[in-house]
């Protein structure tokens, strides 16, 4: 078969470019030209001749056809036979002597002895891709079978460049699907009050430094406690900003591996034969233009801290292409623990101005109104049908607790009794209150009795016995726990709590 008939031509065209992705798009291939010539494997392959490599993009062979990404760094004389125009079809009896192939014959992807047709791809005057074309052991190709591809050169250029377009768009969707994924918080954890609780009392005295760092744009450093409100006044600072529109993130750097830290913040460098948009994005590009929050910078390794520190100074961070920068135009507000006060000048470079967040055993005039807050809060979150209310005269006796987990501790206990309340009204102290009528204090108690999440579990897993595993109607446990039958299926699949036929409680 030297020459295609113009109707084999449109099918074989139409058969080439009905697929988006590499692997089909070879198999197509593969099985097209088996039925003229004696391939036994099919390569694609691009060249960026900026980087100097050749990136194996696809291979087809007896174990099918796959989507790879083999990187080859190639000579100069490799380079400059790969990078010239050249013939459009170029056949070799043996690929030893074809010099395109020096490098896939080195990493073992084609023997020297056989047989090799090298096909350029072009659109216009740009090389697309490169087709190495290999013979079956022992046999050869001849010049009917370079005659029959040079008919098909064009529609195969076109159906690469298709792959290529697909491969931009499905990269960037992942992307966009990404960001989307880290920037949709929920409202139970991002949700700001219209107004400040305590501004006017128990954080009377930094509200005039949180009003003003709204108006300005240096980054920060925010002192305090664990649970003291540290990133809701960051928060707070960003919904003030000129930076309300854009993302507001939130990282703890202690919670990431470290040989994972540089490329999580920071992003990768792009591939070879990619573009700036096509490099892996870090965390802090994400957020440019907004807020980052930024706990754990003190466990930072110091080479971490020092990008860290250039981001803060310049908003910008390094491509990895001969100094060249990216601009990164995020506002940082760093996390510190109270009791790491005495290191704030480590990260004094980063940051212009510092405020430090009193704990809530200092601003206990606050306590009546932040209980209402979390209790509306929660009721809403939980969809409950009866508004719980909080018992007024329980007050007193909460302020004889220390409330070592701040705010956050407040929040979590209104929460948790919310969840098990079934009389309408909430007695604070009796959340707070040992067996001995005497504040509560943490060593008392194992971290599984504080835990929030373990004692919610152990909790529902008990309803659920009760209820035989039934979650809805009018004697499931959804109905005893005084919430909604879907809430609860969905507070079941976060506590990764199992319901359904086969559960057992």
């Amino acid at each position: 078969m030297s020459d295609l008939a113009d109707k084999q031509i449109i099918e074989a065209t139409i058969s080439i470019c009905s697929h988006l992705e590499f692997s089909p798009f070879l198999e197509s291939i593969d099985n097209l030209t088996k039925d003229f010539s004696p391939v036994d494997k099919i390569l694609l392959a691009g060249f960026y001749p900026s980087d100097s490599v050749m990136m194996v993009l696809g291979i087809s062979d007896r174990e099918g056809s796959r989507e790879v990404s083999n990187r080859l760094r190639t000579e100069m004389d490799v380079a400059k036979a790969l990078g010239g125009m050249g013939a459009p079809i170029t056949m070799f009896r043996r690929a030893s002597a074809a010099l395109p192939a020096k490098g896939l014959i080195e990493a073992g992807l084609i023997a020297g002895d056989a047989s090799l047709i090298v096909v350029r791809m072009v659109i216009g005057k740009k090389m697309i891709g490169l087709l190495f074309l290999v013979a079956e052991p022992g046999k050869e190709f001849e010049r009917s079978h370079g005659n029959t591809l040079a008919q098909l050169r064009q529609p195969l250029s076109v159906g690469i460049k298709n792959c290529f377009h697909y491969r931009n768009i499905r990269n960037r969707h992942q992307k966009l699907s990404d960001n989307f994924k880290h920037f949709n918080t929920n409202m139970e954890d991002g949700e700001i009050p219209e107004e400040i609780i305590g501004a006017d009392m128990g954080l009377r005295g930094i509200m005039p430094e949180v009003r003003k760092a709204g108006t300005e744009d240096d980054n920060l450093c925010l002192i305090g406690e664990t649970g003291s409100g540290r990133k809701f006044l960051a928060r707070t600072i960003h919904q003030l900003s000129g930076r309300q529109e854009q993302p507001f993130i939130e990282v703890n750097c202690a919670r990431i591996p470290e040989a994972q830290l540089a490329d999580y913040l920071f992003g990768l460098a792009p591939e070879v034969g990619q573009t700036l948009f096509d490099s892996k994005k870090g965390l802090f590009q994400r957020a440019s233009g907004g807020s980052a929050v930024i706990s754990g910078v003190l466990g930072l390794p110091l080479e971490i801290r020092k990008r860290l520190a250039e981001l803060a100074l310049n908003r910008s961070i390094s491509t990895g292409r001969d100094g060249e920068r990216l601009k990164c135009d995020v506002r940082l507000f760093l996390v510190l623990d109270e009791q790491h006060r005495s290191e704030l000048s480590l990260v004094e470079s980063m940051t212009a101005h510092t405020i430090t967040i009193p704990p809530l055993r200092d601003r206990k005039e606050d306590l009546a109104r932040l209980a209402e807050y979390f209790i509306e809060k929660h009721c809403r979150l939980m969809n409950r049908s009866e508004m719980v209310t909080l018992d007024k005269n329980s007050l007193p006796r909460c302020y004889e607790y220390e409330w070592p987990g701040n705010v956050k501790e407040l929040s979590n206990l209104i929460e948790n009794a919310i969840l098990h309340n079934d009389t309408g009204q909430l007695d604070l102290a009796s959340l707070t209150a040992g067996r001995s009528g005497n504040a509560l204090r943490l060593e008392d108690f194992s971290e599984a009795e504080l835990d929030l999440d373990t004692c919610t579990t152990n909790h529902i897993k008990r309803v659920m016995s009760m209820t035989g595993g039934k979650v809805g109607g009018e004697h499931g446990a959804a109905r005893l726990l005084g919430v909604n039958p879907s809430t609860l299926r969905k507070r079941m699949r976060k506590l990764q709590i199992p319901f359904g036929r086969k559960a057992h409680y």
